[in-house]
């Protein structure tokens, strides 16, 4: 930050809060590097429209000179949030209209994702418009078609910065996004994935829905008379994926009342809070479970997510009923009463103290009487806080301590019995920091304060289930996740180990994952199957389909196709059928050539620069790679730093704007070269950005 008047002639500024925090975060994060980031994500990231998009979790892709083709998911959890509130806070640092305009896209997407349905305070898994999108970036132009014929959404979200996504991200090449699951399902998917469609995707129940999974969700298609009509949404919302969006929410709701931001970011920001409150809304008036339309009634009939698999089956543990005290409390956040002292008292439909007293017998837990009631952040389960569940007790003993000792004898066996356990922890992890986030976004010091405590409490105890699960065994997953402990501390403006999150060596990988995605080869046909193949890998798929608890899946195959797998060699290609044969007949669908690509995480730790300086301070990164670039040539390297140094050993220390802050050896434009601008300027090797 700077303070200046105009007829000042020195621009002072103030100083890092420690030179290794600063440098740290301009390796990760300098502008130019943002936004090569930006435009990948925009590329590979978000789905929907122009100017609209969300994210999902994973996708299929070709690319053929600067032409792409982008199939993505279906994927049941989706980390929507994540990357909204990191590109907000990373909004908060550089204040650049491209990510403003990123900012929008997901704003308007979350608008999209409550209004898909079309009922009031519906939540999914992914949404999918329907249609076909195509960029041309070399004309900067778009169209849309459903089964290869035009057509005009009734719906038109962030029309106004479409042609900005365009000029922006999407120059110089042409994408085509298939967001058809009715079109895809039956054209890629059955040689991208050849066992999920055989034994699930095939089954068509349209017009009421496509089968995505025989496990948790399918995906609804909008009936005719809605404004998406035609567009898809994974049913059955589960209480993990909420914590994630509400995340995304709360990112929409403190741009709404930042002062900063654009009138046009407010705008998308405040349709997108008024989208998570109808979701918080309708899970208040539910009596704290998440809503949904299943395959076993009729369309706009409410039932709570996840009660009743696709397939028919009673799930034993219904996906949404909220079942814990911190998750319960979220959805009240982003409802339109929001949280404040005193505390509300909420219920909690889905506790869970009966399933941990039935999944061993050994677990000595108290069991609430009728639906419990939270009352605090800091309940835990069987009667217990946060701050002590480790103390939960097997056969009289603190069940840590009884995991810790089983593990020294049986190397492993800690991870078998209880690692999922682990995972459902990290969940509430996450669920606390985006309590913490919205104490910080209402600015209610003492929310602020119960809600970091909570945090803490439940990052600790991450830490010890971690050291008992993977301190004999695995020490690099064991460092993975002290490195996400210390980050969610961090984040929560908590202090962290500078031991555990080291360089940020995960942060580093993801923002290379993205980055490199700039730098994909065209992408080969595969080797074609033989049909003997085909039918081993779906064989082998049946086999072990008949171990799992989807209840008639195998049966279901084997009823429609016997020993013709709906898939088969045809010449330099495939023919594939789905069911019922007359509305999906055998048609030829060529040779694959789509390589997969993951979840694209954006930046989650920038974060820290606004909530913990003292660990990532990004006042270097705000300035840029083009800053210590000293003879202007697109890279920083040792000819700049040479350049610096010839500076500096003139003791010329009278920097100011006549003389262009001593020919720009003066980075930080403080008055003078000094340690700062020799840290600034060694963190900055190596990096680059383009002179167009």
């Amino acid at each position: 930050s700077s303070s200046c008047s105009e007829s000042q002639s020195e621009v002072l500024v103030e100083k890092p809060a420690s030179i290794e925090a600063a440098a740290k975060a301009f390796k990760l994060f300098y502008r130019e590097r943002v936004d090569r980031v930006l435009v990948q994500f925009n590329r590979f990231g978000l789905y929907g429209g122009v100017g609209f998009g969300t994210a999902i979790g994973n996708y299929q892709r070709y690319k053929v000179g600067d032409s792409f083709e982008v199939v993505p998911g279906p994927k049941d959890n989706n980390r929507i949030g994540r990357s909204i509130w990191a590109a907000y806070e990373a909004y908060r640092v550089f204040r650049t209209r491209e990510l403003e305009v990123t900012l929008i896209r997901m704003f308007e997407g979350l608008v999209f994702f409550e209004a898909v349905s079309g009922y009031a305070g519906i939540s999914s898994r992914e949404v999918y418009p329907g249609w076909t999108l195509e960029i041309d970036g070399n004309e900067a132009t778009s169209s849309i078609t459903r089964f290869g014929q035009a057509y005009n959404p009734s719906v038109e979200l962030g029309k106004d910065i479409e042609p900005e996504v365009l000029a922006m991200f999407f120059k110089g090449v042409n994408f085509r996004y298939r967001l058809n699951p009715a079109e895809f399902m039956f054209s890629a998917s059955p040689v991208i994935e050849i066992e999920d469609y055989a034994l699930t995707m095939s089954f068509s129940a349209l017009p009421d829905y496509l089968r995505s999974s025989d496990c948790c969700s399918s995906l609804m298609q909008t009936p005719a008379g809605n404004d998406w009509a035609h567009a898809f949404w994974g049913n059955h919302n589960s209480r993990d994926n909420l914590t994630d969006l509400a995340t995304a929410f709360l990112a929409a709701m403190a741009a709404a009342q930042d002062p900063l931001a654009s009138d046009d970011v407010k705008q998308s920001a405040a349709r997108a809070v008024s989208a998570g409150k109808r979701i918080g809304d309708l899970i208040q008036e539910h009596g704290g479970a998440i809503m949904t339309f299943d395959e076993h009634n009729p369309y706009g009939y409410p039932v709570v997510s996840g009660t009743v698999r696709p397939h028919g089956a009673p799930e034993g543990e219904d996906l949404g009923s909220l079942a814990d005290c911190p998750g319960a409390f979220l959805a009240r956040a982003i409802s339109s009463q929001g949280l404040d002292y005193p505390l509300p008292e909420l219920p909690l439909p889905g506790s869970i103290e009966s399933q941990i007293v039935a999944s061993s017998g050994l677990f000595e837990c108290e069991v609430p009487d009728g639906i419990r009631m939270c009352k605090s952040f800091e309940e835990a389960y069987c009667g217990l806080s946060w701050a002590n569940i480790d103390q939960l007790k097997i056969a009289n003993t603190p069940w840590m301590e009884f995991f810790r000792e089983l593990d020294k004898a049986d190397p492993g066996i800690a991870d078998d019995m209880i690692g999922v356990m682990r995972d459902d922890f990290e969940y509430l992890v996450r669920t606390a920091v985006s309590l913490v986030r919205y104490a910080m976004v209402t600015g209610n010091q003492a929310l602020i304060e119960d809600t970091q405590a909570t945090a803490k409490h439940l990052i600790d105890f991450l830490r010890e289930i971690s050291a008992v699960i993977y301190s004999r065994t695995d020490q690099h997953k064991l460092s993975i996740q002290l490195f996400k402990a210390a980050l969610y501390e961090a984040q929560s403006g908590l202090p962290a180990s500078d031991n555990d999150l080291g360089q940020f060596e995960l942060e580093e990988h993801e923002i290379k994952l993205i980055e490199s995605l700039a730098q994909l080869p065209d992408t080969p046909a595969h080797t074609l199957l033989s049909d003997q193949e085909i039918a081993d890998r779906i064989q082998a798929a049946l086999e072990d389909e008949s171990q799992e608890p989807w209840g008639d899946v195998v049966e279901r195959y084997q009823a429609e196709y016997g020993d013709q797998p709906p898939l088969r060699r045809a010449g330099d290609g495939y023919e594939a059928r789905g069911y019922p044969l007359p509305e999906h007949p055998w048609t030829y669908i060529g040779a694959p050539r789509h390589q997969w690509g993951g979840r694209l995480a954006l930046m989650g730790g920038i974060t820290i620069c606004n909530t913990n300086p003292q660990i990532l301070d990004c006042s270097w990164a705000k300035l840029g790679c083009a800053r210590p670039d000293l003879n202007s040539d697109g890279v920083v390297d040792q000819l700049d730093l040479s350049i610096f140094q010839e500076k500096e050993s003139s003791g010329d220390s009278n920097c100011k704007l006549d003389n262009h802050w001593c020919d720009g050896a003066d980075l930080d434009q403080s008055g003078e070269i000094d340690q700062y601008d020799q840290a600034f300027m060694q963190a900055a090797q190596g990096c680059f950005y383009s002179l167009e």
